[in-house]
């Protein structure tokens, strides 16, 4: 038509494209006790931080595990924590977890966080730093054996005796409640 020749132009400066400002959620510290018993009940908490340009907002899942090797192959899924929440850039969350404790193998574990787990998240290929460690966990078992009886030689029908017996913990984790 009439105005198709104005469609081509040129230029001799480069047009510069950029990607757009996103968020980028990094685990920065993960803290649980240094020492517990398999099946008891313990808190992990953590701390992300929002190290994009952008602000995210919206709902995302932080998932805590238990690893024997700080990495997801064969960690156990302890809690799905959902965050629904405004991150600035440049701030951080803190968000925490009450998990009981599988019965493991006597060892050394971690508990890995993985914030935004769905990849709900538009982060810009900068998913890498979603995931954090804690100092390293020594589970143990408690272990309760008796260790010696004591009763009457004889008795008689009927007759109340005492018994007494002597109870230890030879497990390597104590015993709780008591």
């Amino acid at each position: 038509g009439a105005f198709d020749g104005n469609n081509i132009t040129a230029t001799i400066e480069p047009t510069v494209v950029g990607a757009v400002p996103t968020p980028d959620l990094a685990v920065q510290s993960v803290t649980g006790p240094a020492g517990a018993a398999t099946g008891a009940q313990v808190t992990v908490d953590w701390t992300v931080a929002n190290n994009g340009e952008a602000a995210v907002a919206g709902t995302w899942v932080d998932r805590v595990y238990l690893s024997a090797d700080g990495t997801l192959a064969g960690a156990l899924l302890l809690a799905t924590v959902t965050q629904a929440r405004q991150v600035q850039a440049g701030a951080s969350y803190d968000a925490g977890a009450t998990v009981t404790l599988p019965d493991w193998a006597d060892g050394s574990y971690r508990f890995l966080v993985l914030s935004d787990a769905t990849a709900q998240v538009y982060e810009y290929d900068r998913e890498a730093n979603n995931s954090g460690l804690s100092a390293p966990l020594l589970l143990g078992h408690p272990n309760l054996a008796v260790t010696s009886v004591t009763a009457p030689a004889t008795a008689q029908s009927a007759e109340a005796i005492t018994v007494r017996w002597q109870v230890e913990n030879q497990g390597s984790r104590e015993v709780a409640g008591f």
